[in-house]
């Protein structure tokens, strides 16, 4: 009887499986093992707080990272949020200035820009993080009766930048003013000094003295008379702006007659045709097009030739010009914030949306759950269930909405972090810049930036730029 060639195989096979063990353990037979990497588990991103924010998947997370100069050992890191921050940047001295930097309000990049901390000598800096607070009132446009006043309160820093200047109010309220490099102009701001928070023509953050509006003259050392005119030089926007900001981008800009009434000139002088005489605010031309307004609030936006562009839209002004509403009046890489609404038949508004606009006449796409907070430096804060992250105006996270904390980018620059946490930096690239281990954060304003940690009190930050690159942008 023949044994079947299957079977035969089979039970070889058994043989064979049978005498492995006995030839590895007598050595007979050796295996080269391998050692195969150990990948750890990849930690979640935690703060101080105790929060774990959860990202959407779309974008990696910016990770705080360690500095290489320190040794780190099993213990607490007990480096203050300056020690921790100066393996990035450098200190204000002599050699460095007379490298030719220069203080910089331009939008921040990475390959342009140095961030440096300045020394403040013999002057002091207040170990609280605010005295008071800060009231601001105004009326919604979209009644101007009584009732619909409006009033937001926020802390006051004891230290606050704007647009170049440094601000120190002490403990009996009394403020110091300081100049960019850190010399003191007042020791105590005189009463009839008050800073406007505005640039005339010449980009001057202007004062009022008295009834007179002033700027200072670093090279006189003195305020001198400014031919700020709050209704010819608005901007659009009630906060401390770059100088960059609402700013026309080519041979197109706004002007008005002896009457108040606004419309477009070009650069040789010569009106623009549709863009007369008849509008009561218009802003800056940018991206090929203009925005003008009448006495009702209505939105016109028209091109160079004075073709109107979204007639099939009913467009107004934002509800109030507070920094909460950035990313109206302009179209800044394509794209602009709009109120879009529809009226009753006795005119009154019906009903209300806000969307972005894209010079190409479309509707610009962006998730519908969220909420646009601002648009600016070509990114959209948004805002999700008390959470916030960033979109480009590419329409790609360049941060995930995990953050309890985040304000809009200014200068190219944004804070980020946990409302009850620590705070960082953020470039327009989803970057730390600097990484969230402050407890406040103020606004980047004319480049310079407040910085303050509850055990060690405030840090000046400051943005310069390239000497080999120091042309500012205009956005």
């Amino acid at each position: 009887m023949k044994f079947p060639a299957r079977a035969a195989v089979a039970v070889l096979f058994m043989i064979l499986l049978a005498a492995v063990p006995i030839l590895l353990f007598s050595g007979i037979v050796k295996i080269p093992f391998v050692d195969l990497p150990v990948f750890p588990e990849k930690p979640r991103e935690t703060n101080e707080t105790g929060e774990n924010p959860t990202g959407t998947g779309n974008v990696t997370l910016p990770v705080t990272k360690t500095d290489p100069h320190v040794t780190t050992g099993t213990g607490p890191d007990v480096r203050t949020p300056l020690e921790k921050a100066l393996g990035s940047f450098v200190s204000v001295d002599d050699d460095f200035t007379a490298r030719g930097y220069v203080l910089s309000d331009g939008r921040y990049n990475k390959d342009e820009y140095t961030l440096a901390f300045l020394g403040l000598g013999d002057i002091e800096l207040p170990g609280t993080f605010s005295f008071g607070e800060d009231v601001r009132k105004f009326y919604l446009r979209s009644d101007k009766k009584k009732e619909d006043l409006q009033t937001v309160t926020s802390v006051r820093p004891s230290v606050f930048p704007r647009m170049g200047f440094i601000f120190v109010e002490n403990e009996n309220g009394k403020v110091s003013l300081l100049y960019s490099d850190g010399s003191v102009i007042f020791d105590e701001m005189p009463e009839d000094l008050s800073f406007v928070g505005a640039r005339d023509e010449n980009d001057n953050p202007v004062f009022l003295s008295g009834k007179r509006y002033v700027y200072y003259s670093p090279d006189e050392g003195a305020f001198v008379s400014s031919l700020y005119n709050p209704t010819y030089d608005y901007r659009g926007i009630e906060f401390d702006y770059p100088s960059y900001y609402g700013k026309s981008d080519g041979d197109v800009d706004r002007t008005h007659n002896a009457s108040g009434y606004w419309g477009y000139r070009y650069a040789d002088g010569g009106m623009a045709v549709g863009l007369a005489f008849k509008y009561r605010a218009a802003w800056a031309f940018r991206d090929g097009y203009g925005l003008l307004a009448y006495n009702n609030g209505n939105i016109d936006v028209r091109d160079r030739y004075g073709t109107e562009f979204y007639s099939e839209i009913d467009l107004v002004r934002p509800e109030h010009d507070g920094i909460e509403n950035l990313g109206f009046y302009f179209f800044e890489y394509g794209l602009m914030r709009a109120r879009v609404v529809t009226r009753d038949r006795k005119g009154s508004i019906d009903t209300e949306r806000t969307v972005v606009l894209g010079r190409n006449g479309m509707e610009f796409y962006l998730p519908p759950d969220y909420t646009v907070v601002s648009y600016s430096d070509g990114v959209f804060q948004m805002e999700k269930n008390g959470k916030y992250g960033y979109i480009s105006y590419l329409g790609s996270w360049i941060c995930d909405p995990v953050y309890s904390y985040s304000r809009p980018f200014i200068e190219g620059l944004a804070v980020v972090g946990y409302k009850n946490g620590k705070k960082g930096l953020m470039d327009t690239e989803g970057r730390w810049v600097v990484e969230p281990v402050f407890d406040e954060i103020t606004n980047c304003s004319g480049g310079v930036i407040a910085l303050y940690d509850e055990k060690t009190g405030y840090y000046i930050l400051e943005k310069f730029k390239d000497p080999e690159n120091t042309e500012e942008e205009n956005g």
